[in-house]
């Protein structure tokens, strides 16, 4: 199903915001992540400096990183992966600390995102996240640029040989 989404960049993410998967277009979009070791969106944001370029918005990004980490630790406060990847920022990241002892709770859904990509350079791109009714926990998260304008073509260029991380 992913890879039939060809014109939109697809990933699919769990509450711990690991990225378990996405079709051609997401992982050449997310490629940082998806090169990175355990694919993680929060350890991303969080530990890899190369995010804050990666992300313009980024202190929107990171607001929602930790506000999503502390939704899924109150939906599942036994889970032991999520308990570790919490402690793994609580004592790696001070910018992490700071966002997460504010307590808030964010759900990442549909708006506009700027990404800087390494390779094509600046977008502005839509963005939906969908729940997947059949997978509780997943959430499918699906890129877009507006037909005609520079994001679009940047976007497009996504698509051709060798833009894909290697996983």
């Amino acid at each position: 199903m992913l890879d039939a989404m060809g014109d939109v960049s697809v990933i699919v993410r769990n509450a711990r915001m690991d990225l378990l998967g996405g079709n051609a277009l997401g992982k050449a979009l997310f490629g940082p992540v998806f090169a990175m070791p355990g694919q993680n969106l929060a350890r991303y944001v969080f530990l890899d400096p190369s995010a804050r370029t990666f992300s313009p918005d980024y202190d929107r990004i990171a607001d929602y990183a930790a506000g999503t980490l502390r939704v899924a630790t109150a939906h599942e406060p036994d889970d032991l992966a999520l308990t570790a990847i919490v402690h793994e920022l609580v004592t790696t990241s001070d910018d992490f600390v700071t966002r997460w002892n504010t307590h808030d709770v964010r759900i990442y859904g549909a708006g506009t995102q700027s990404i800087n990509h390494p390779i094509v350079g600046c977008m502005e791109l839509h963005r939906e996240s969908i729940n997947l009714l059949s997978d509780p926990g997943l959430t499918l998260i699906a890129h877009s640029a507006k037909a005609g304008t520079p994001s679009a073509r940047a976007f497009a260029r996504l698509r051709e040989p060798g833009r894909v991380a290697t996983t």
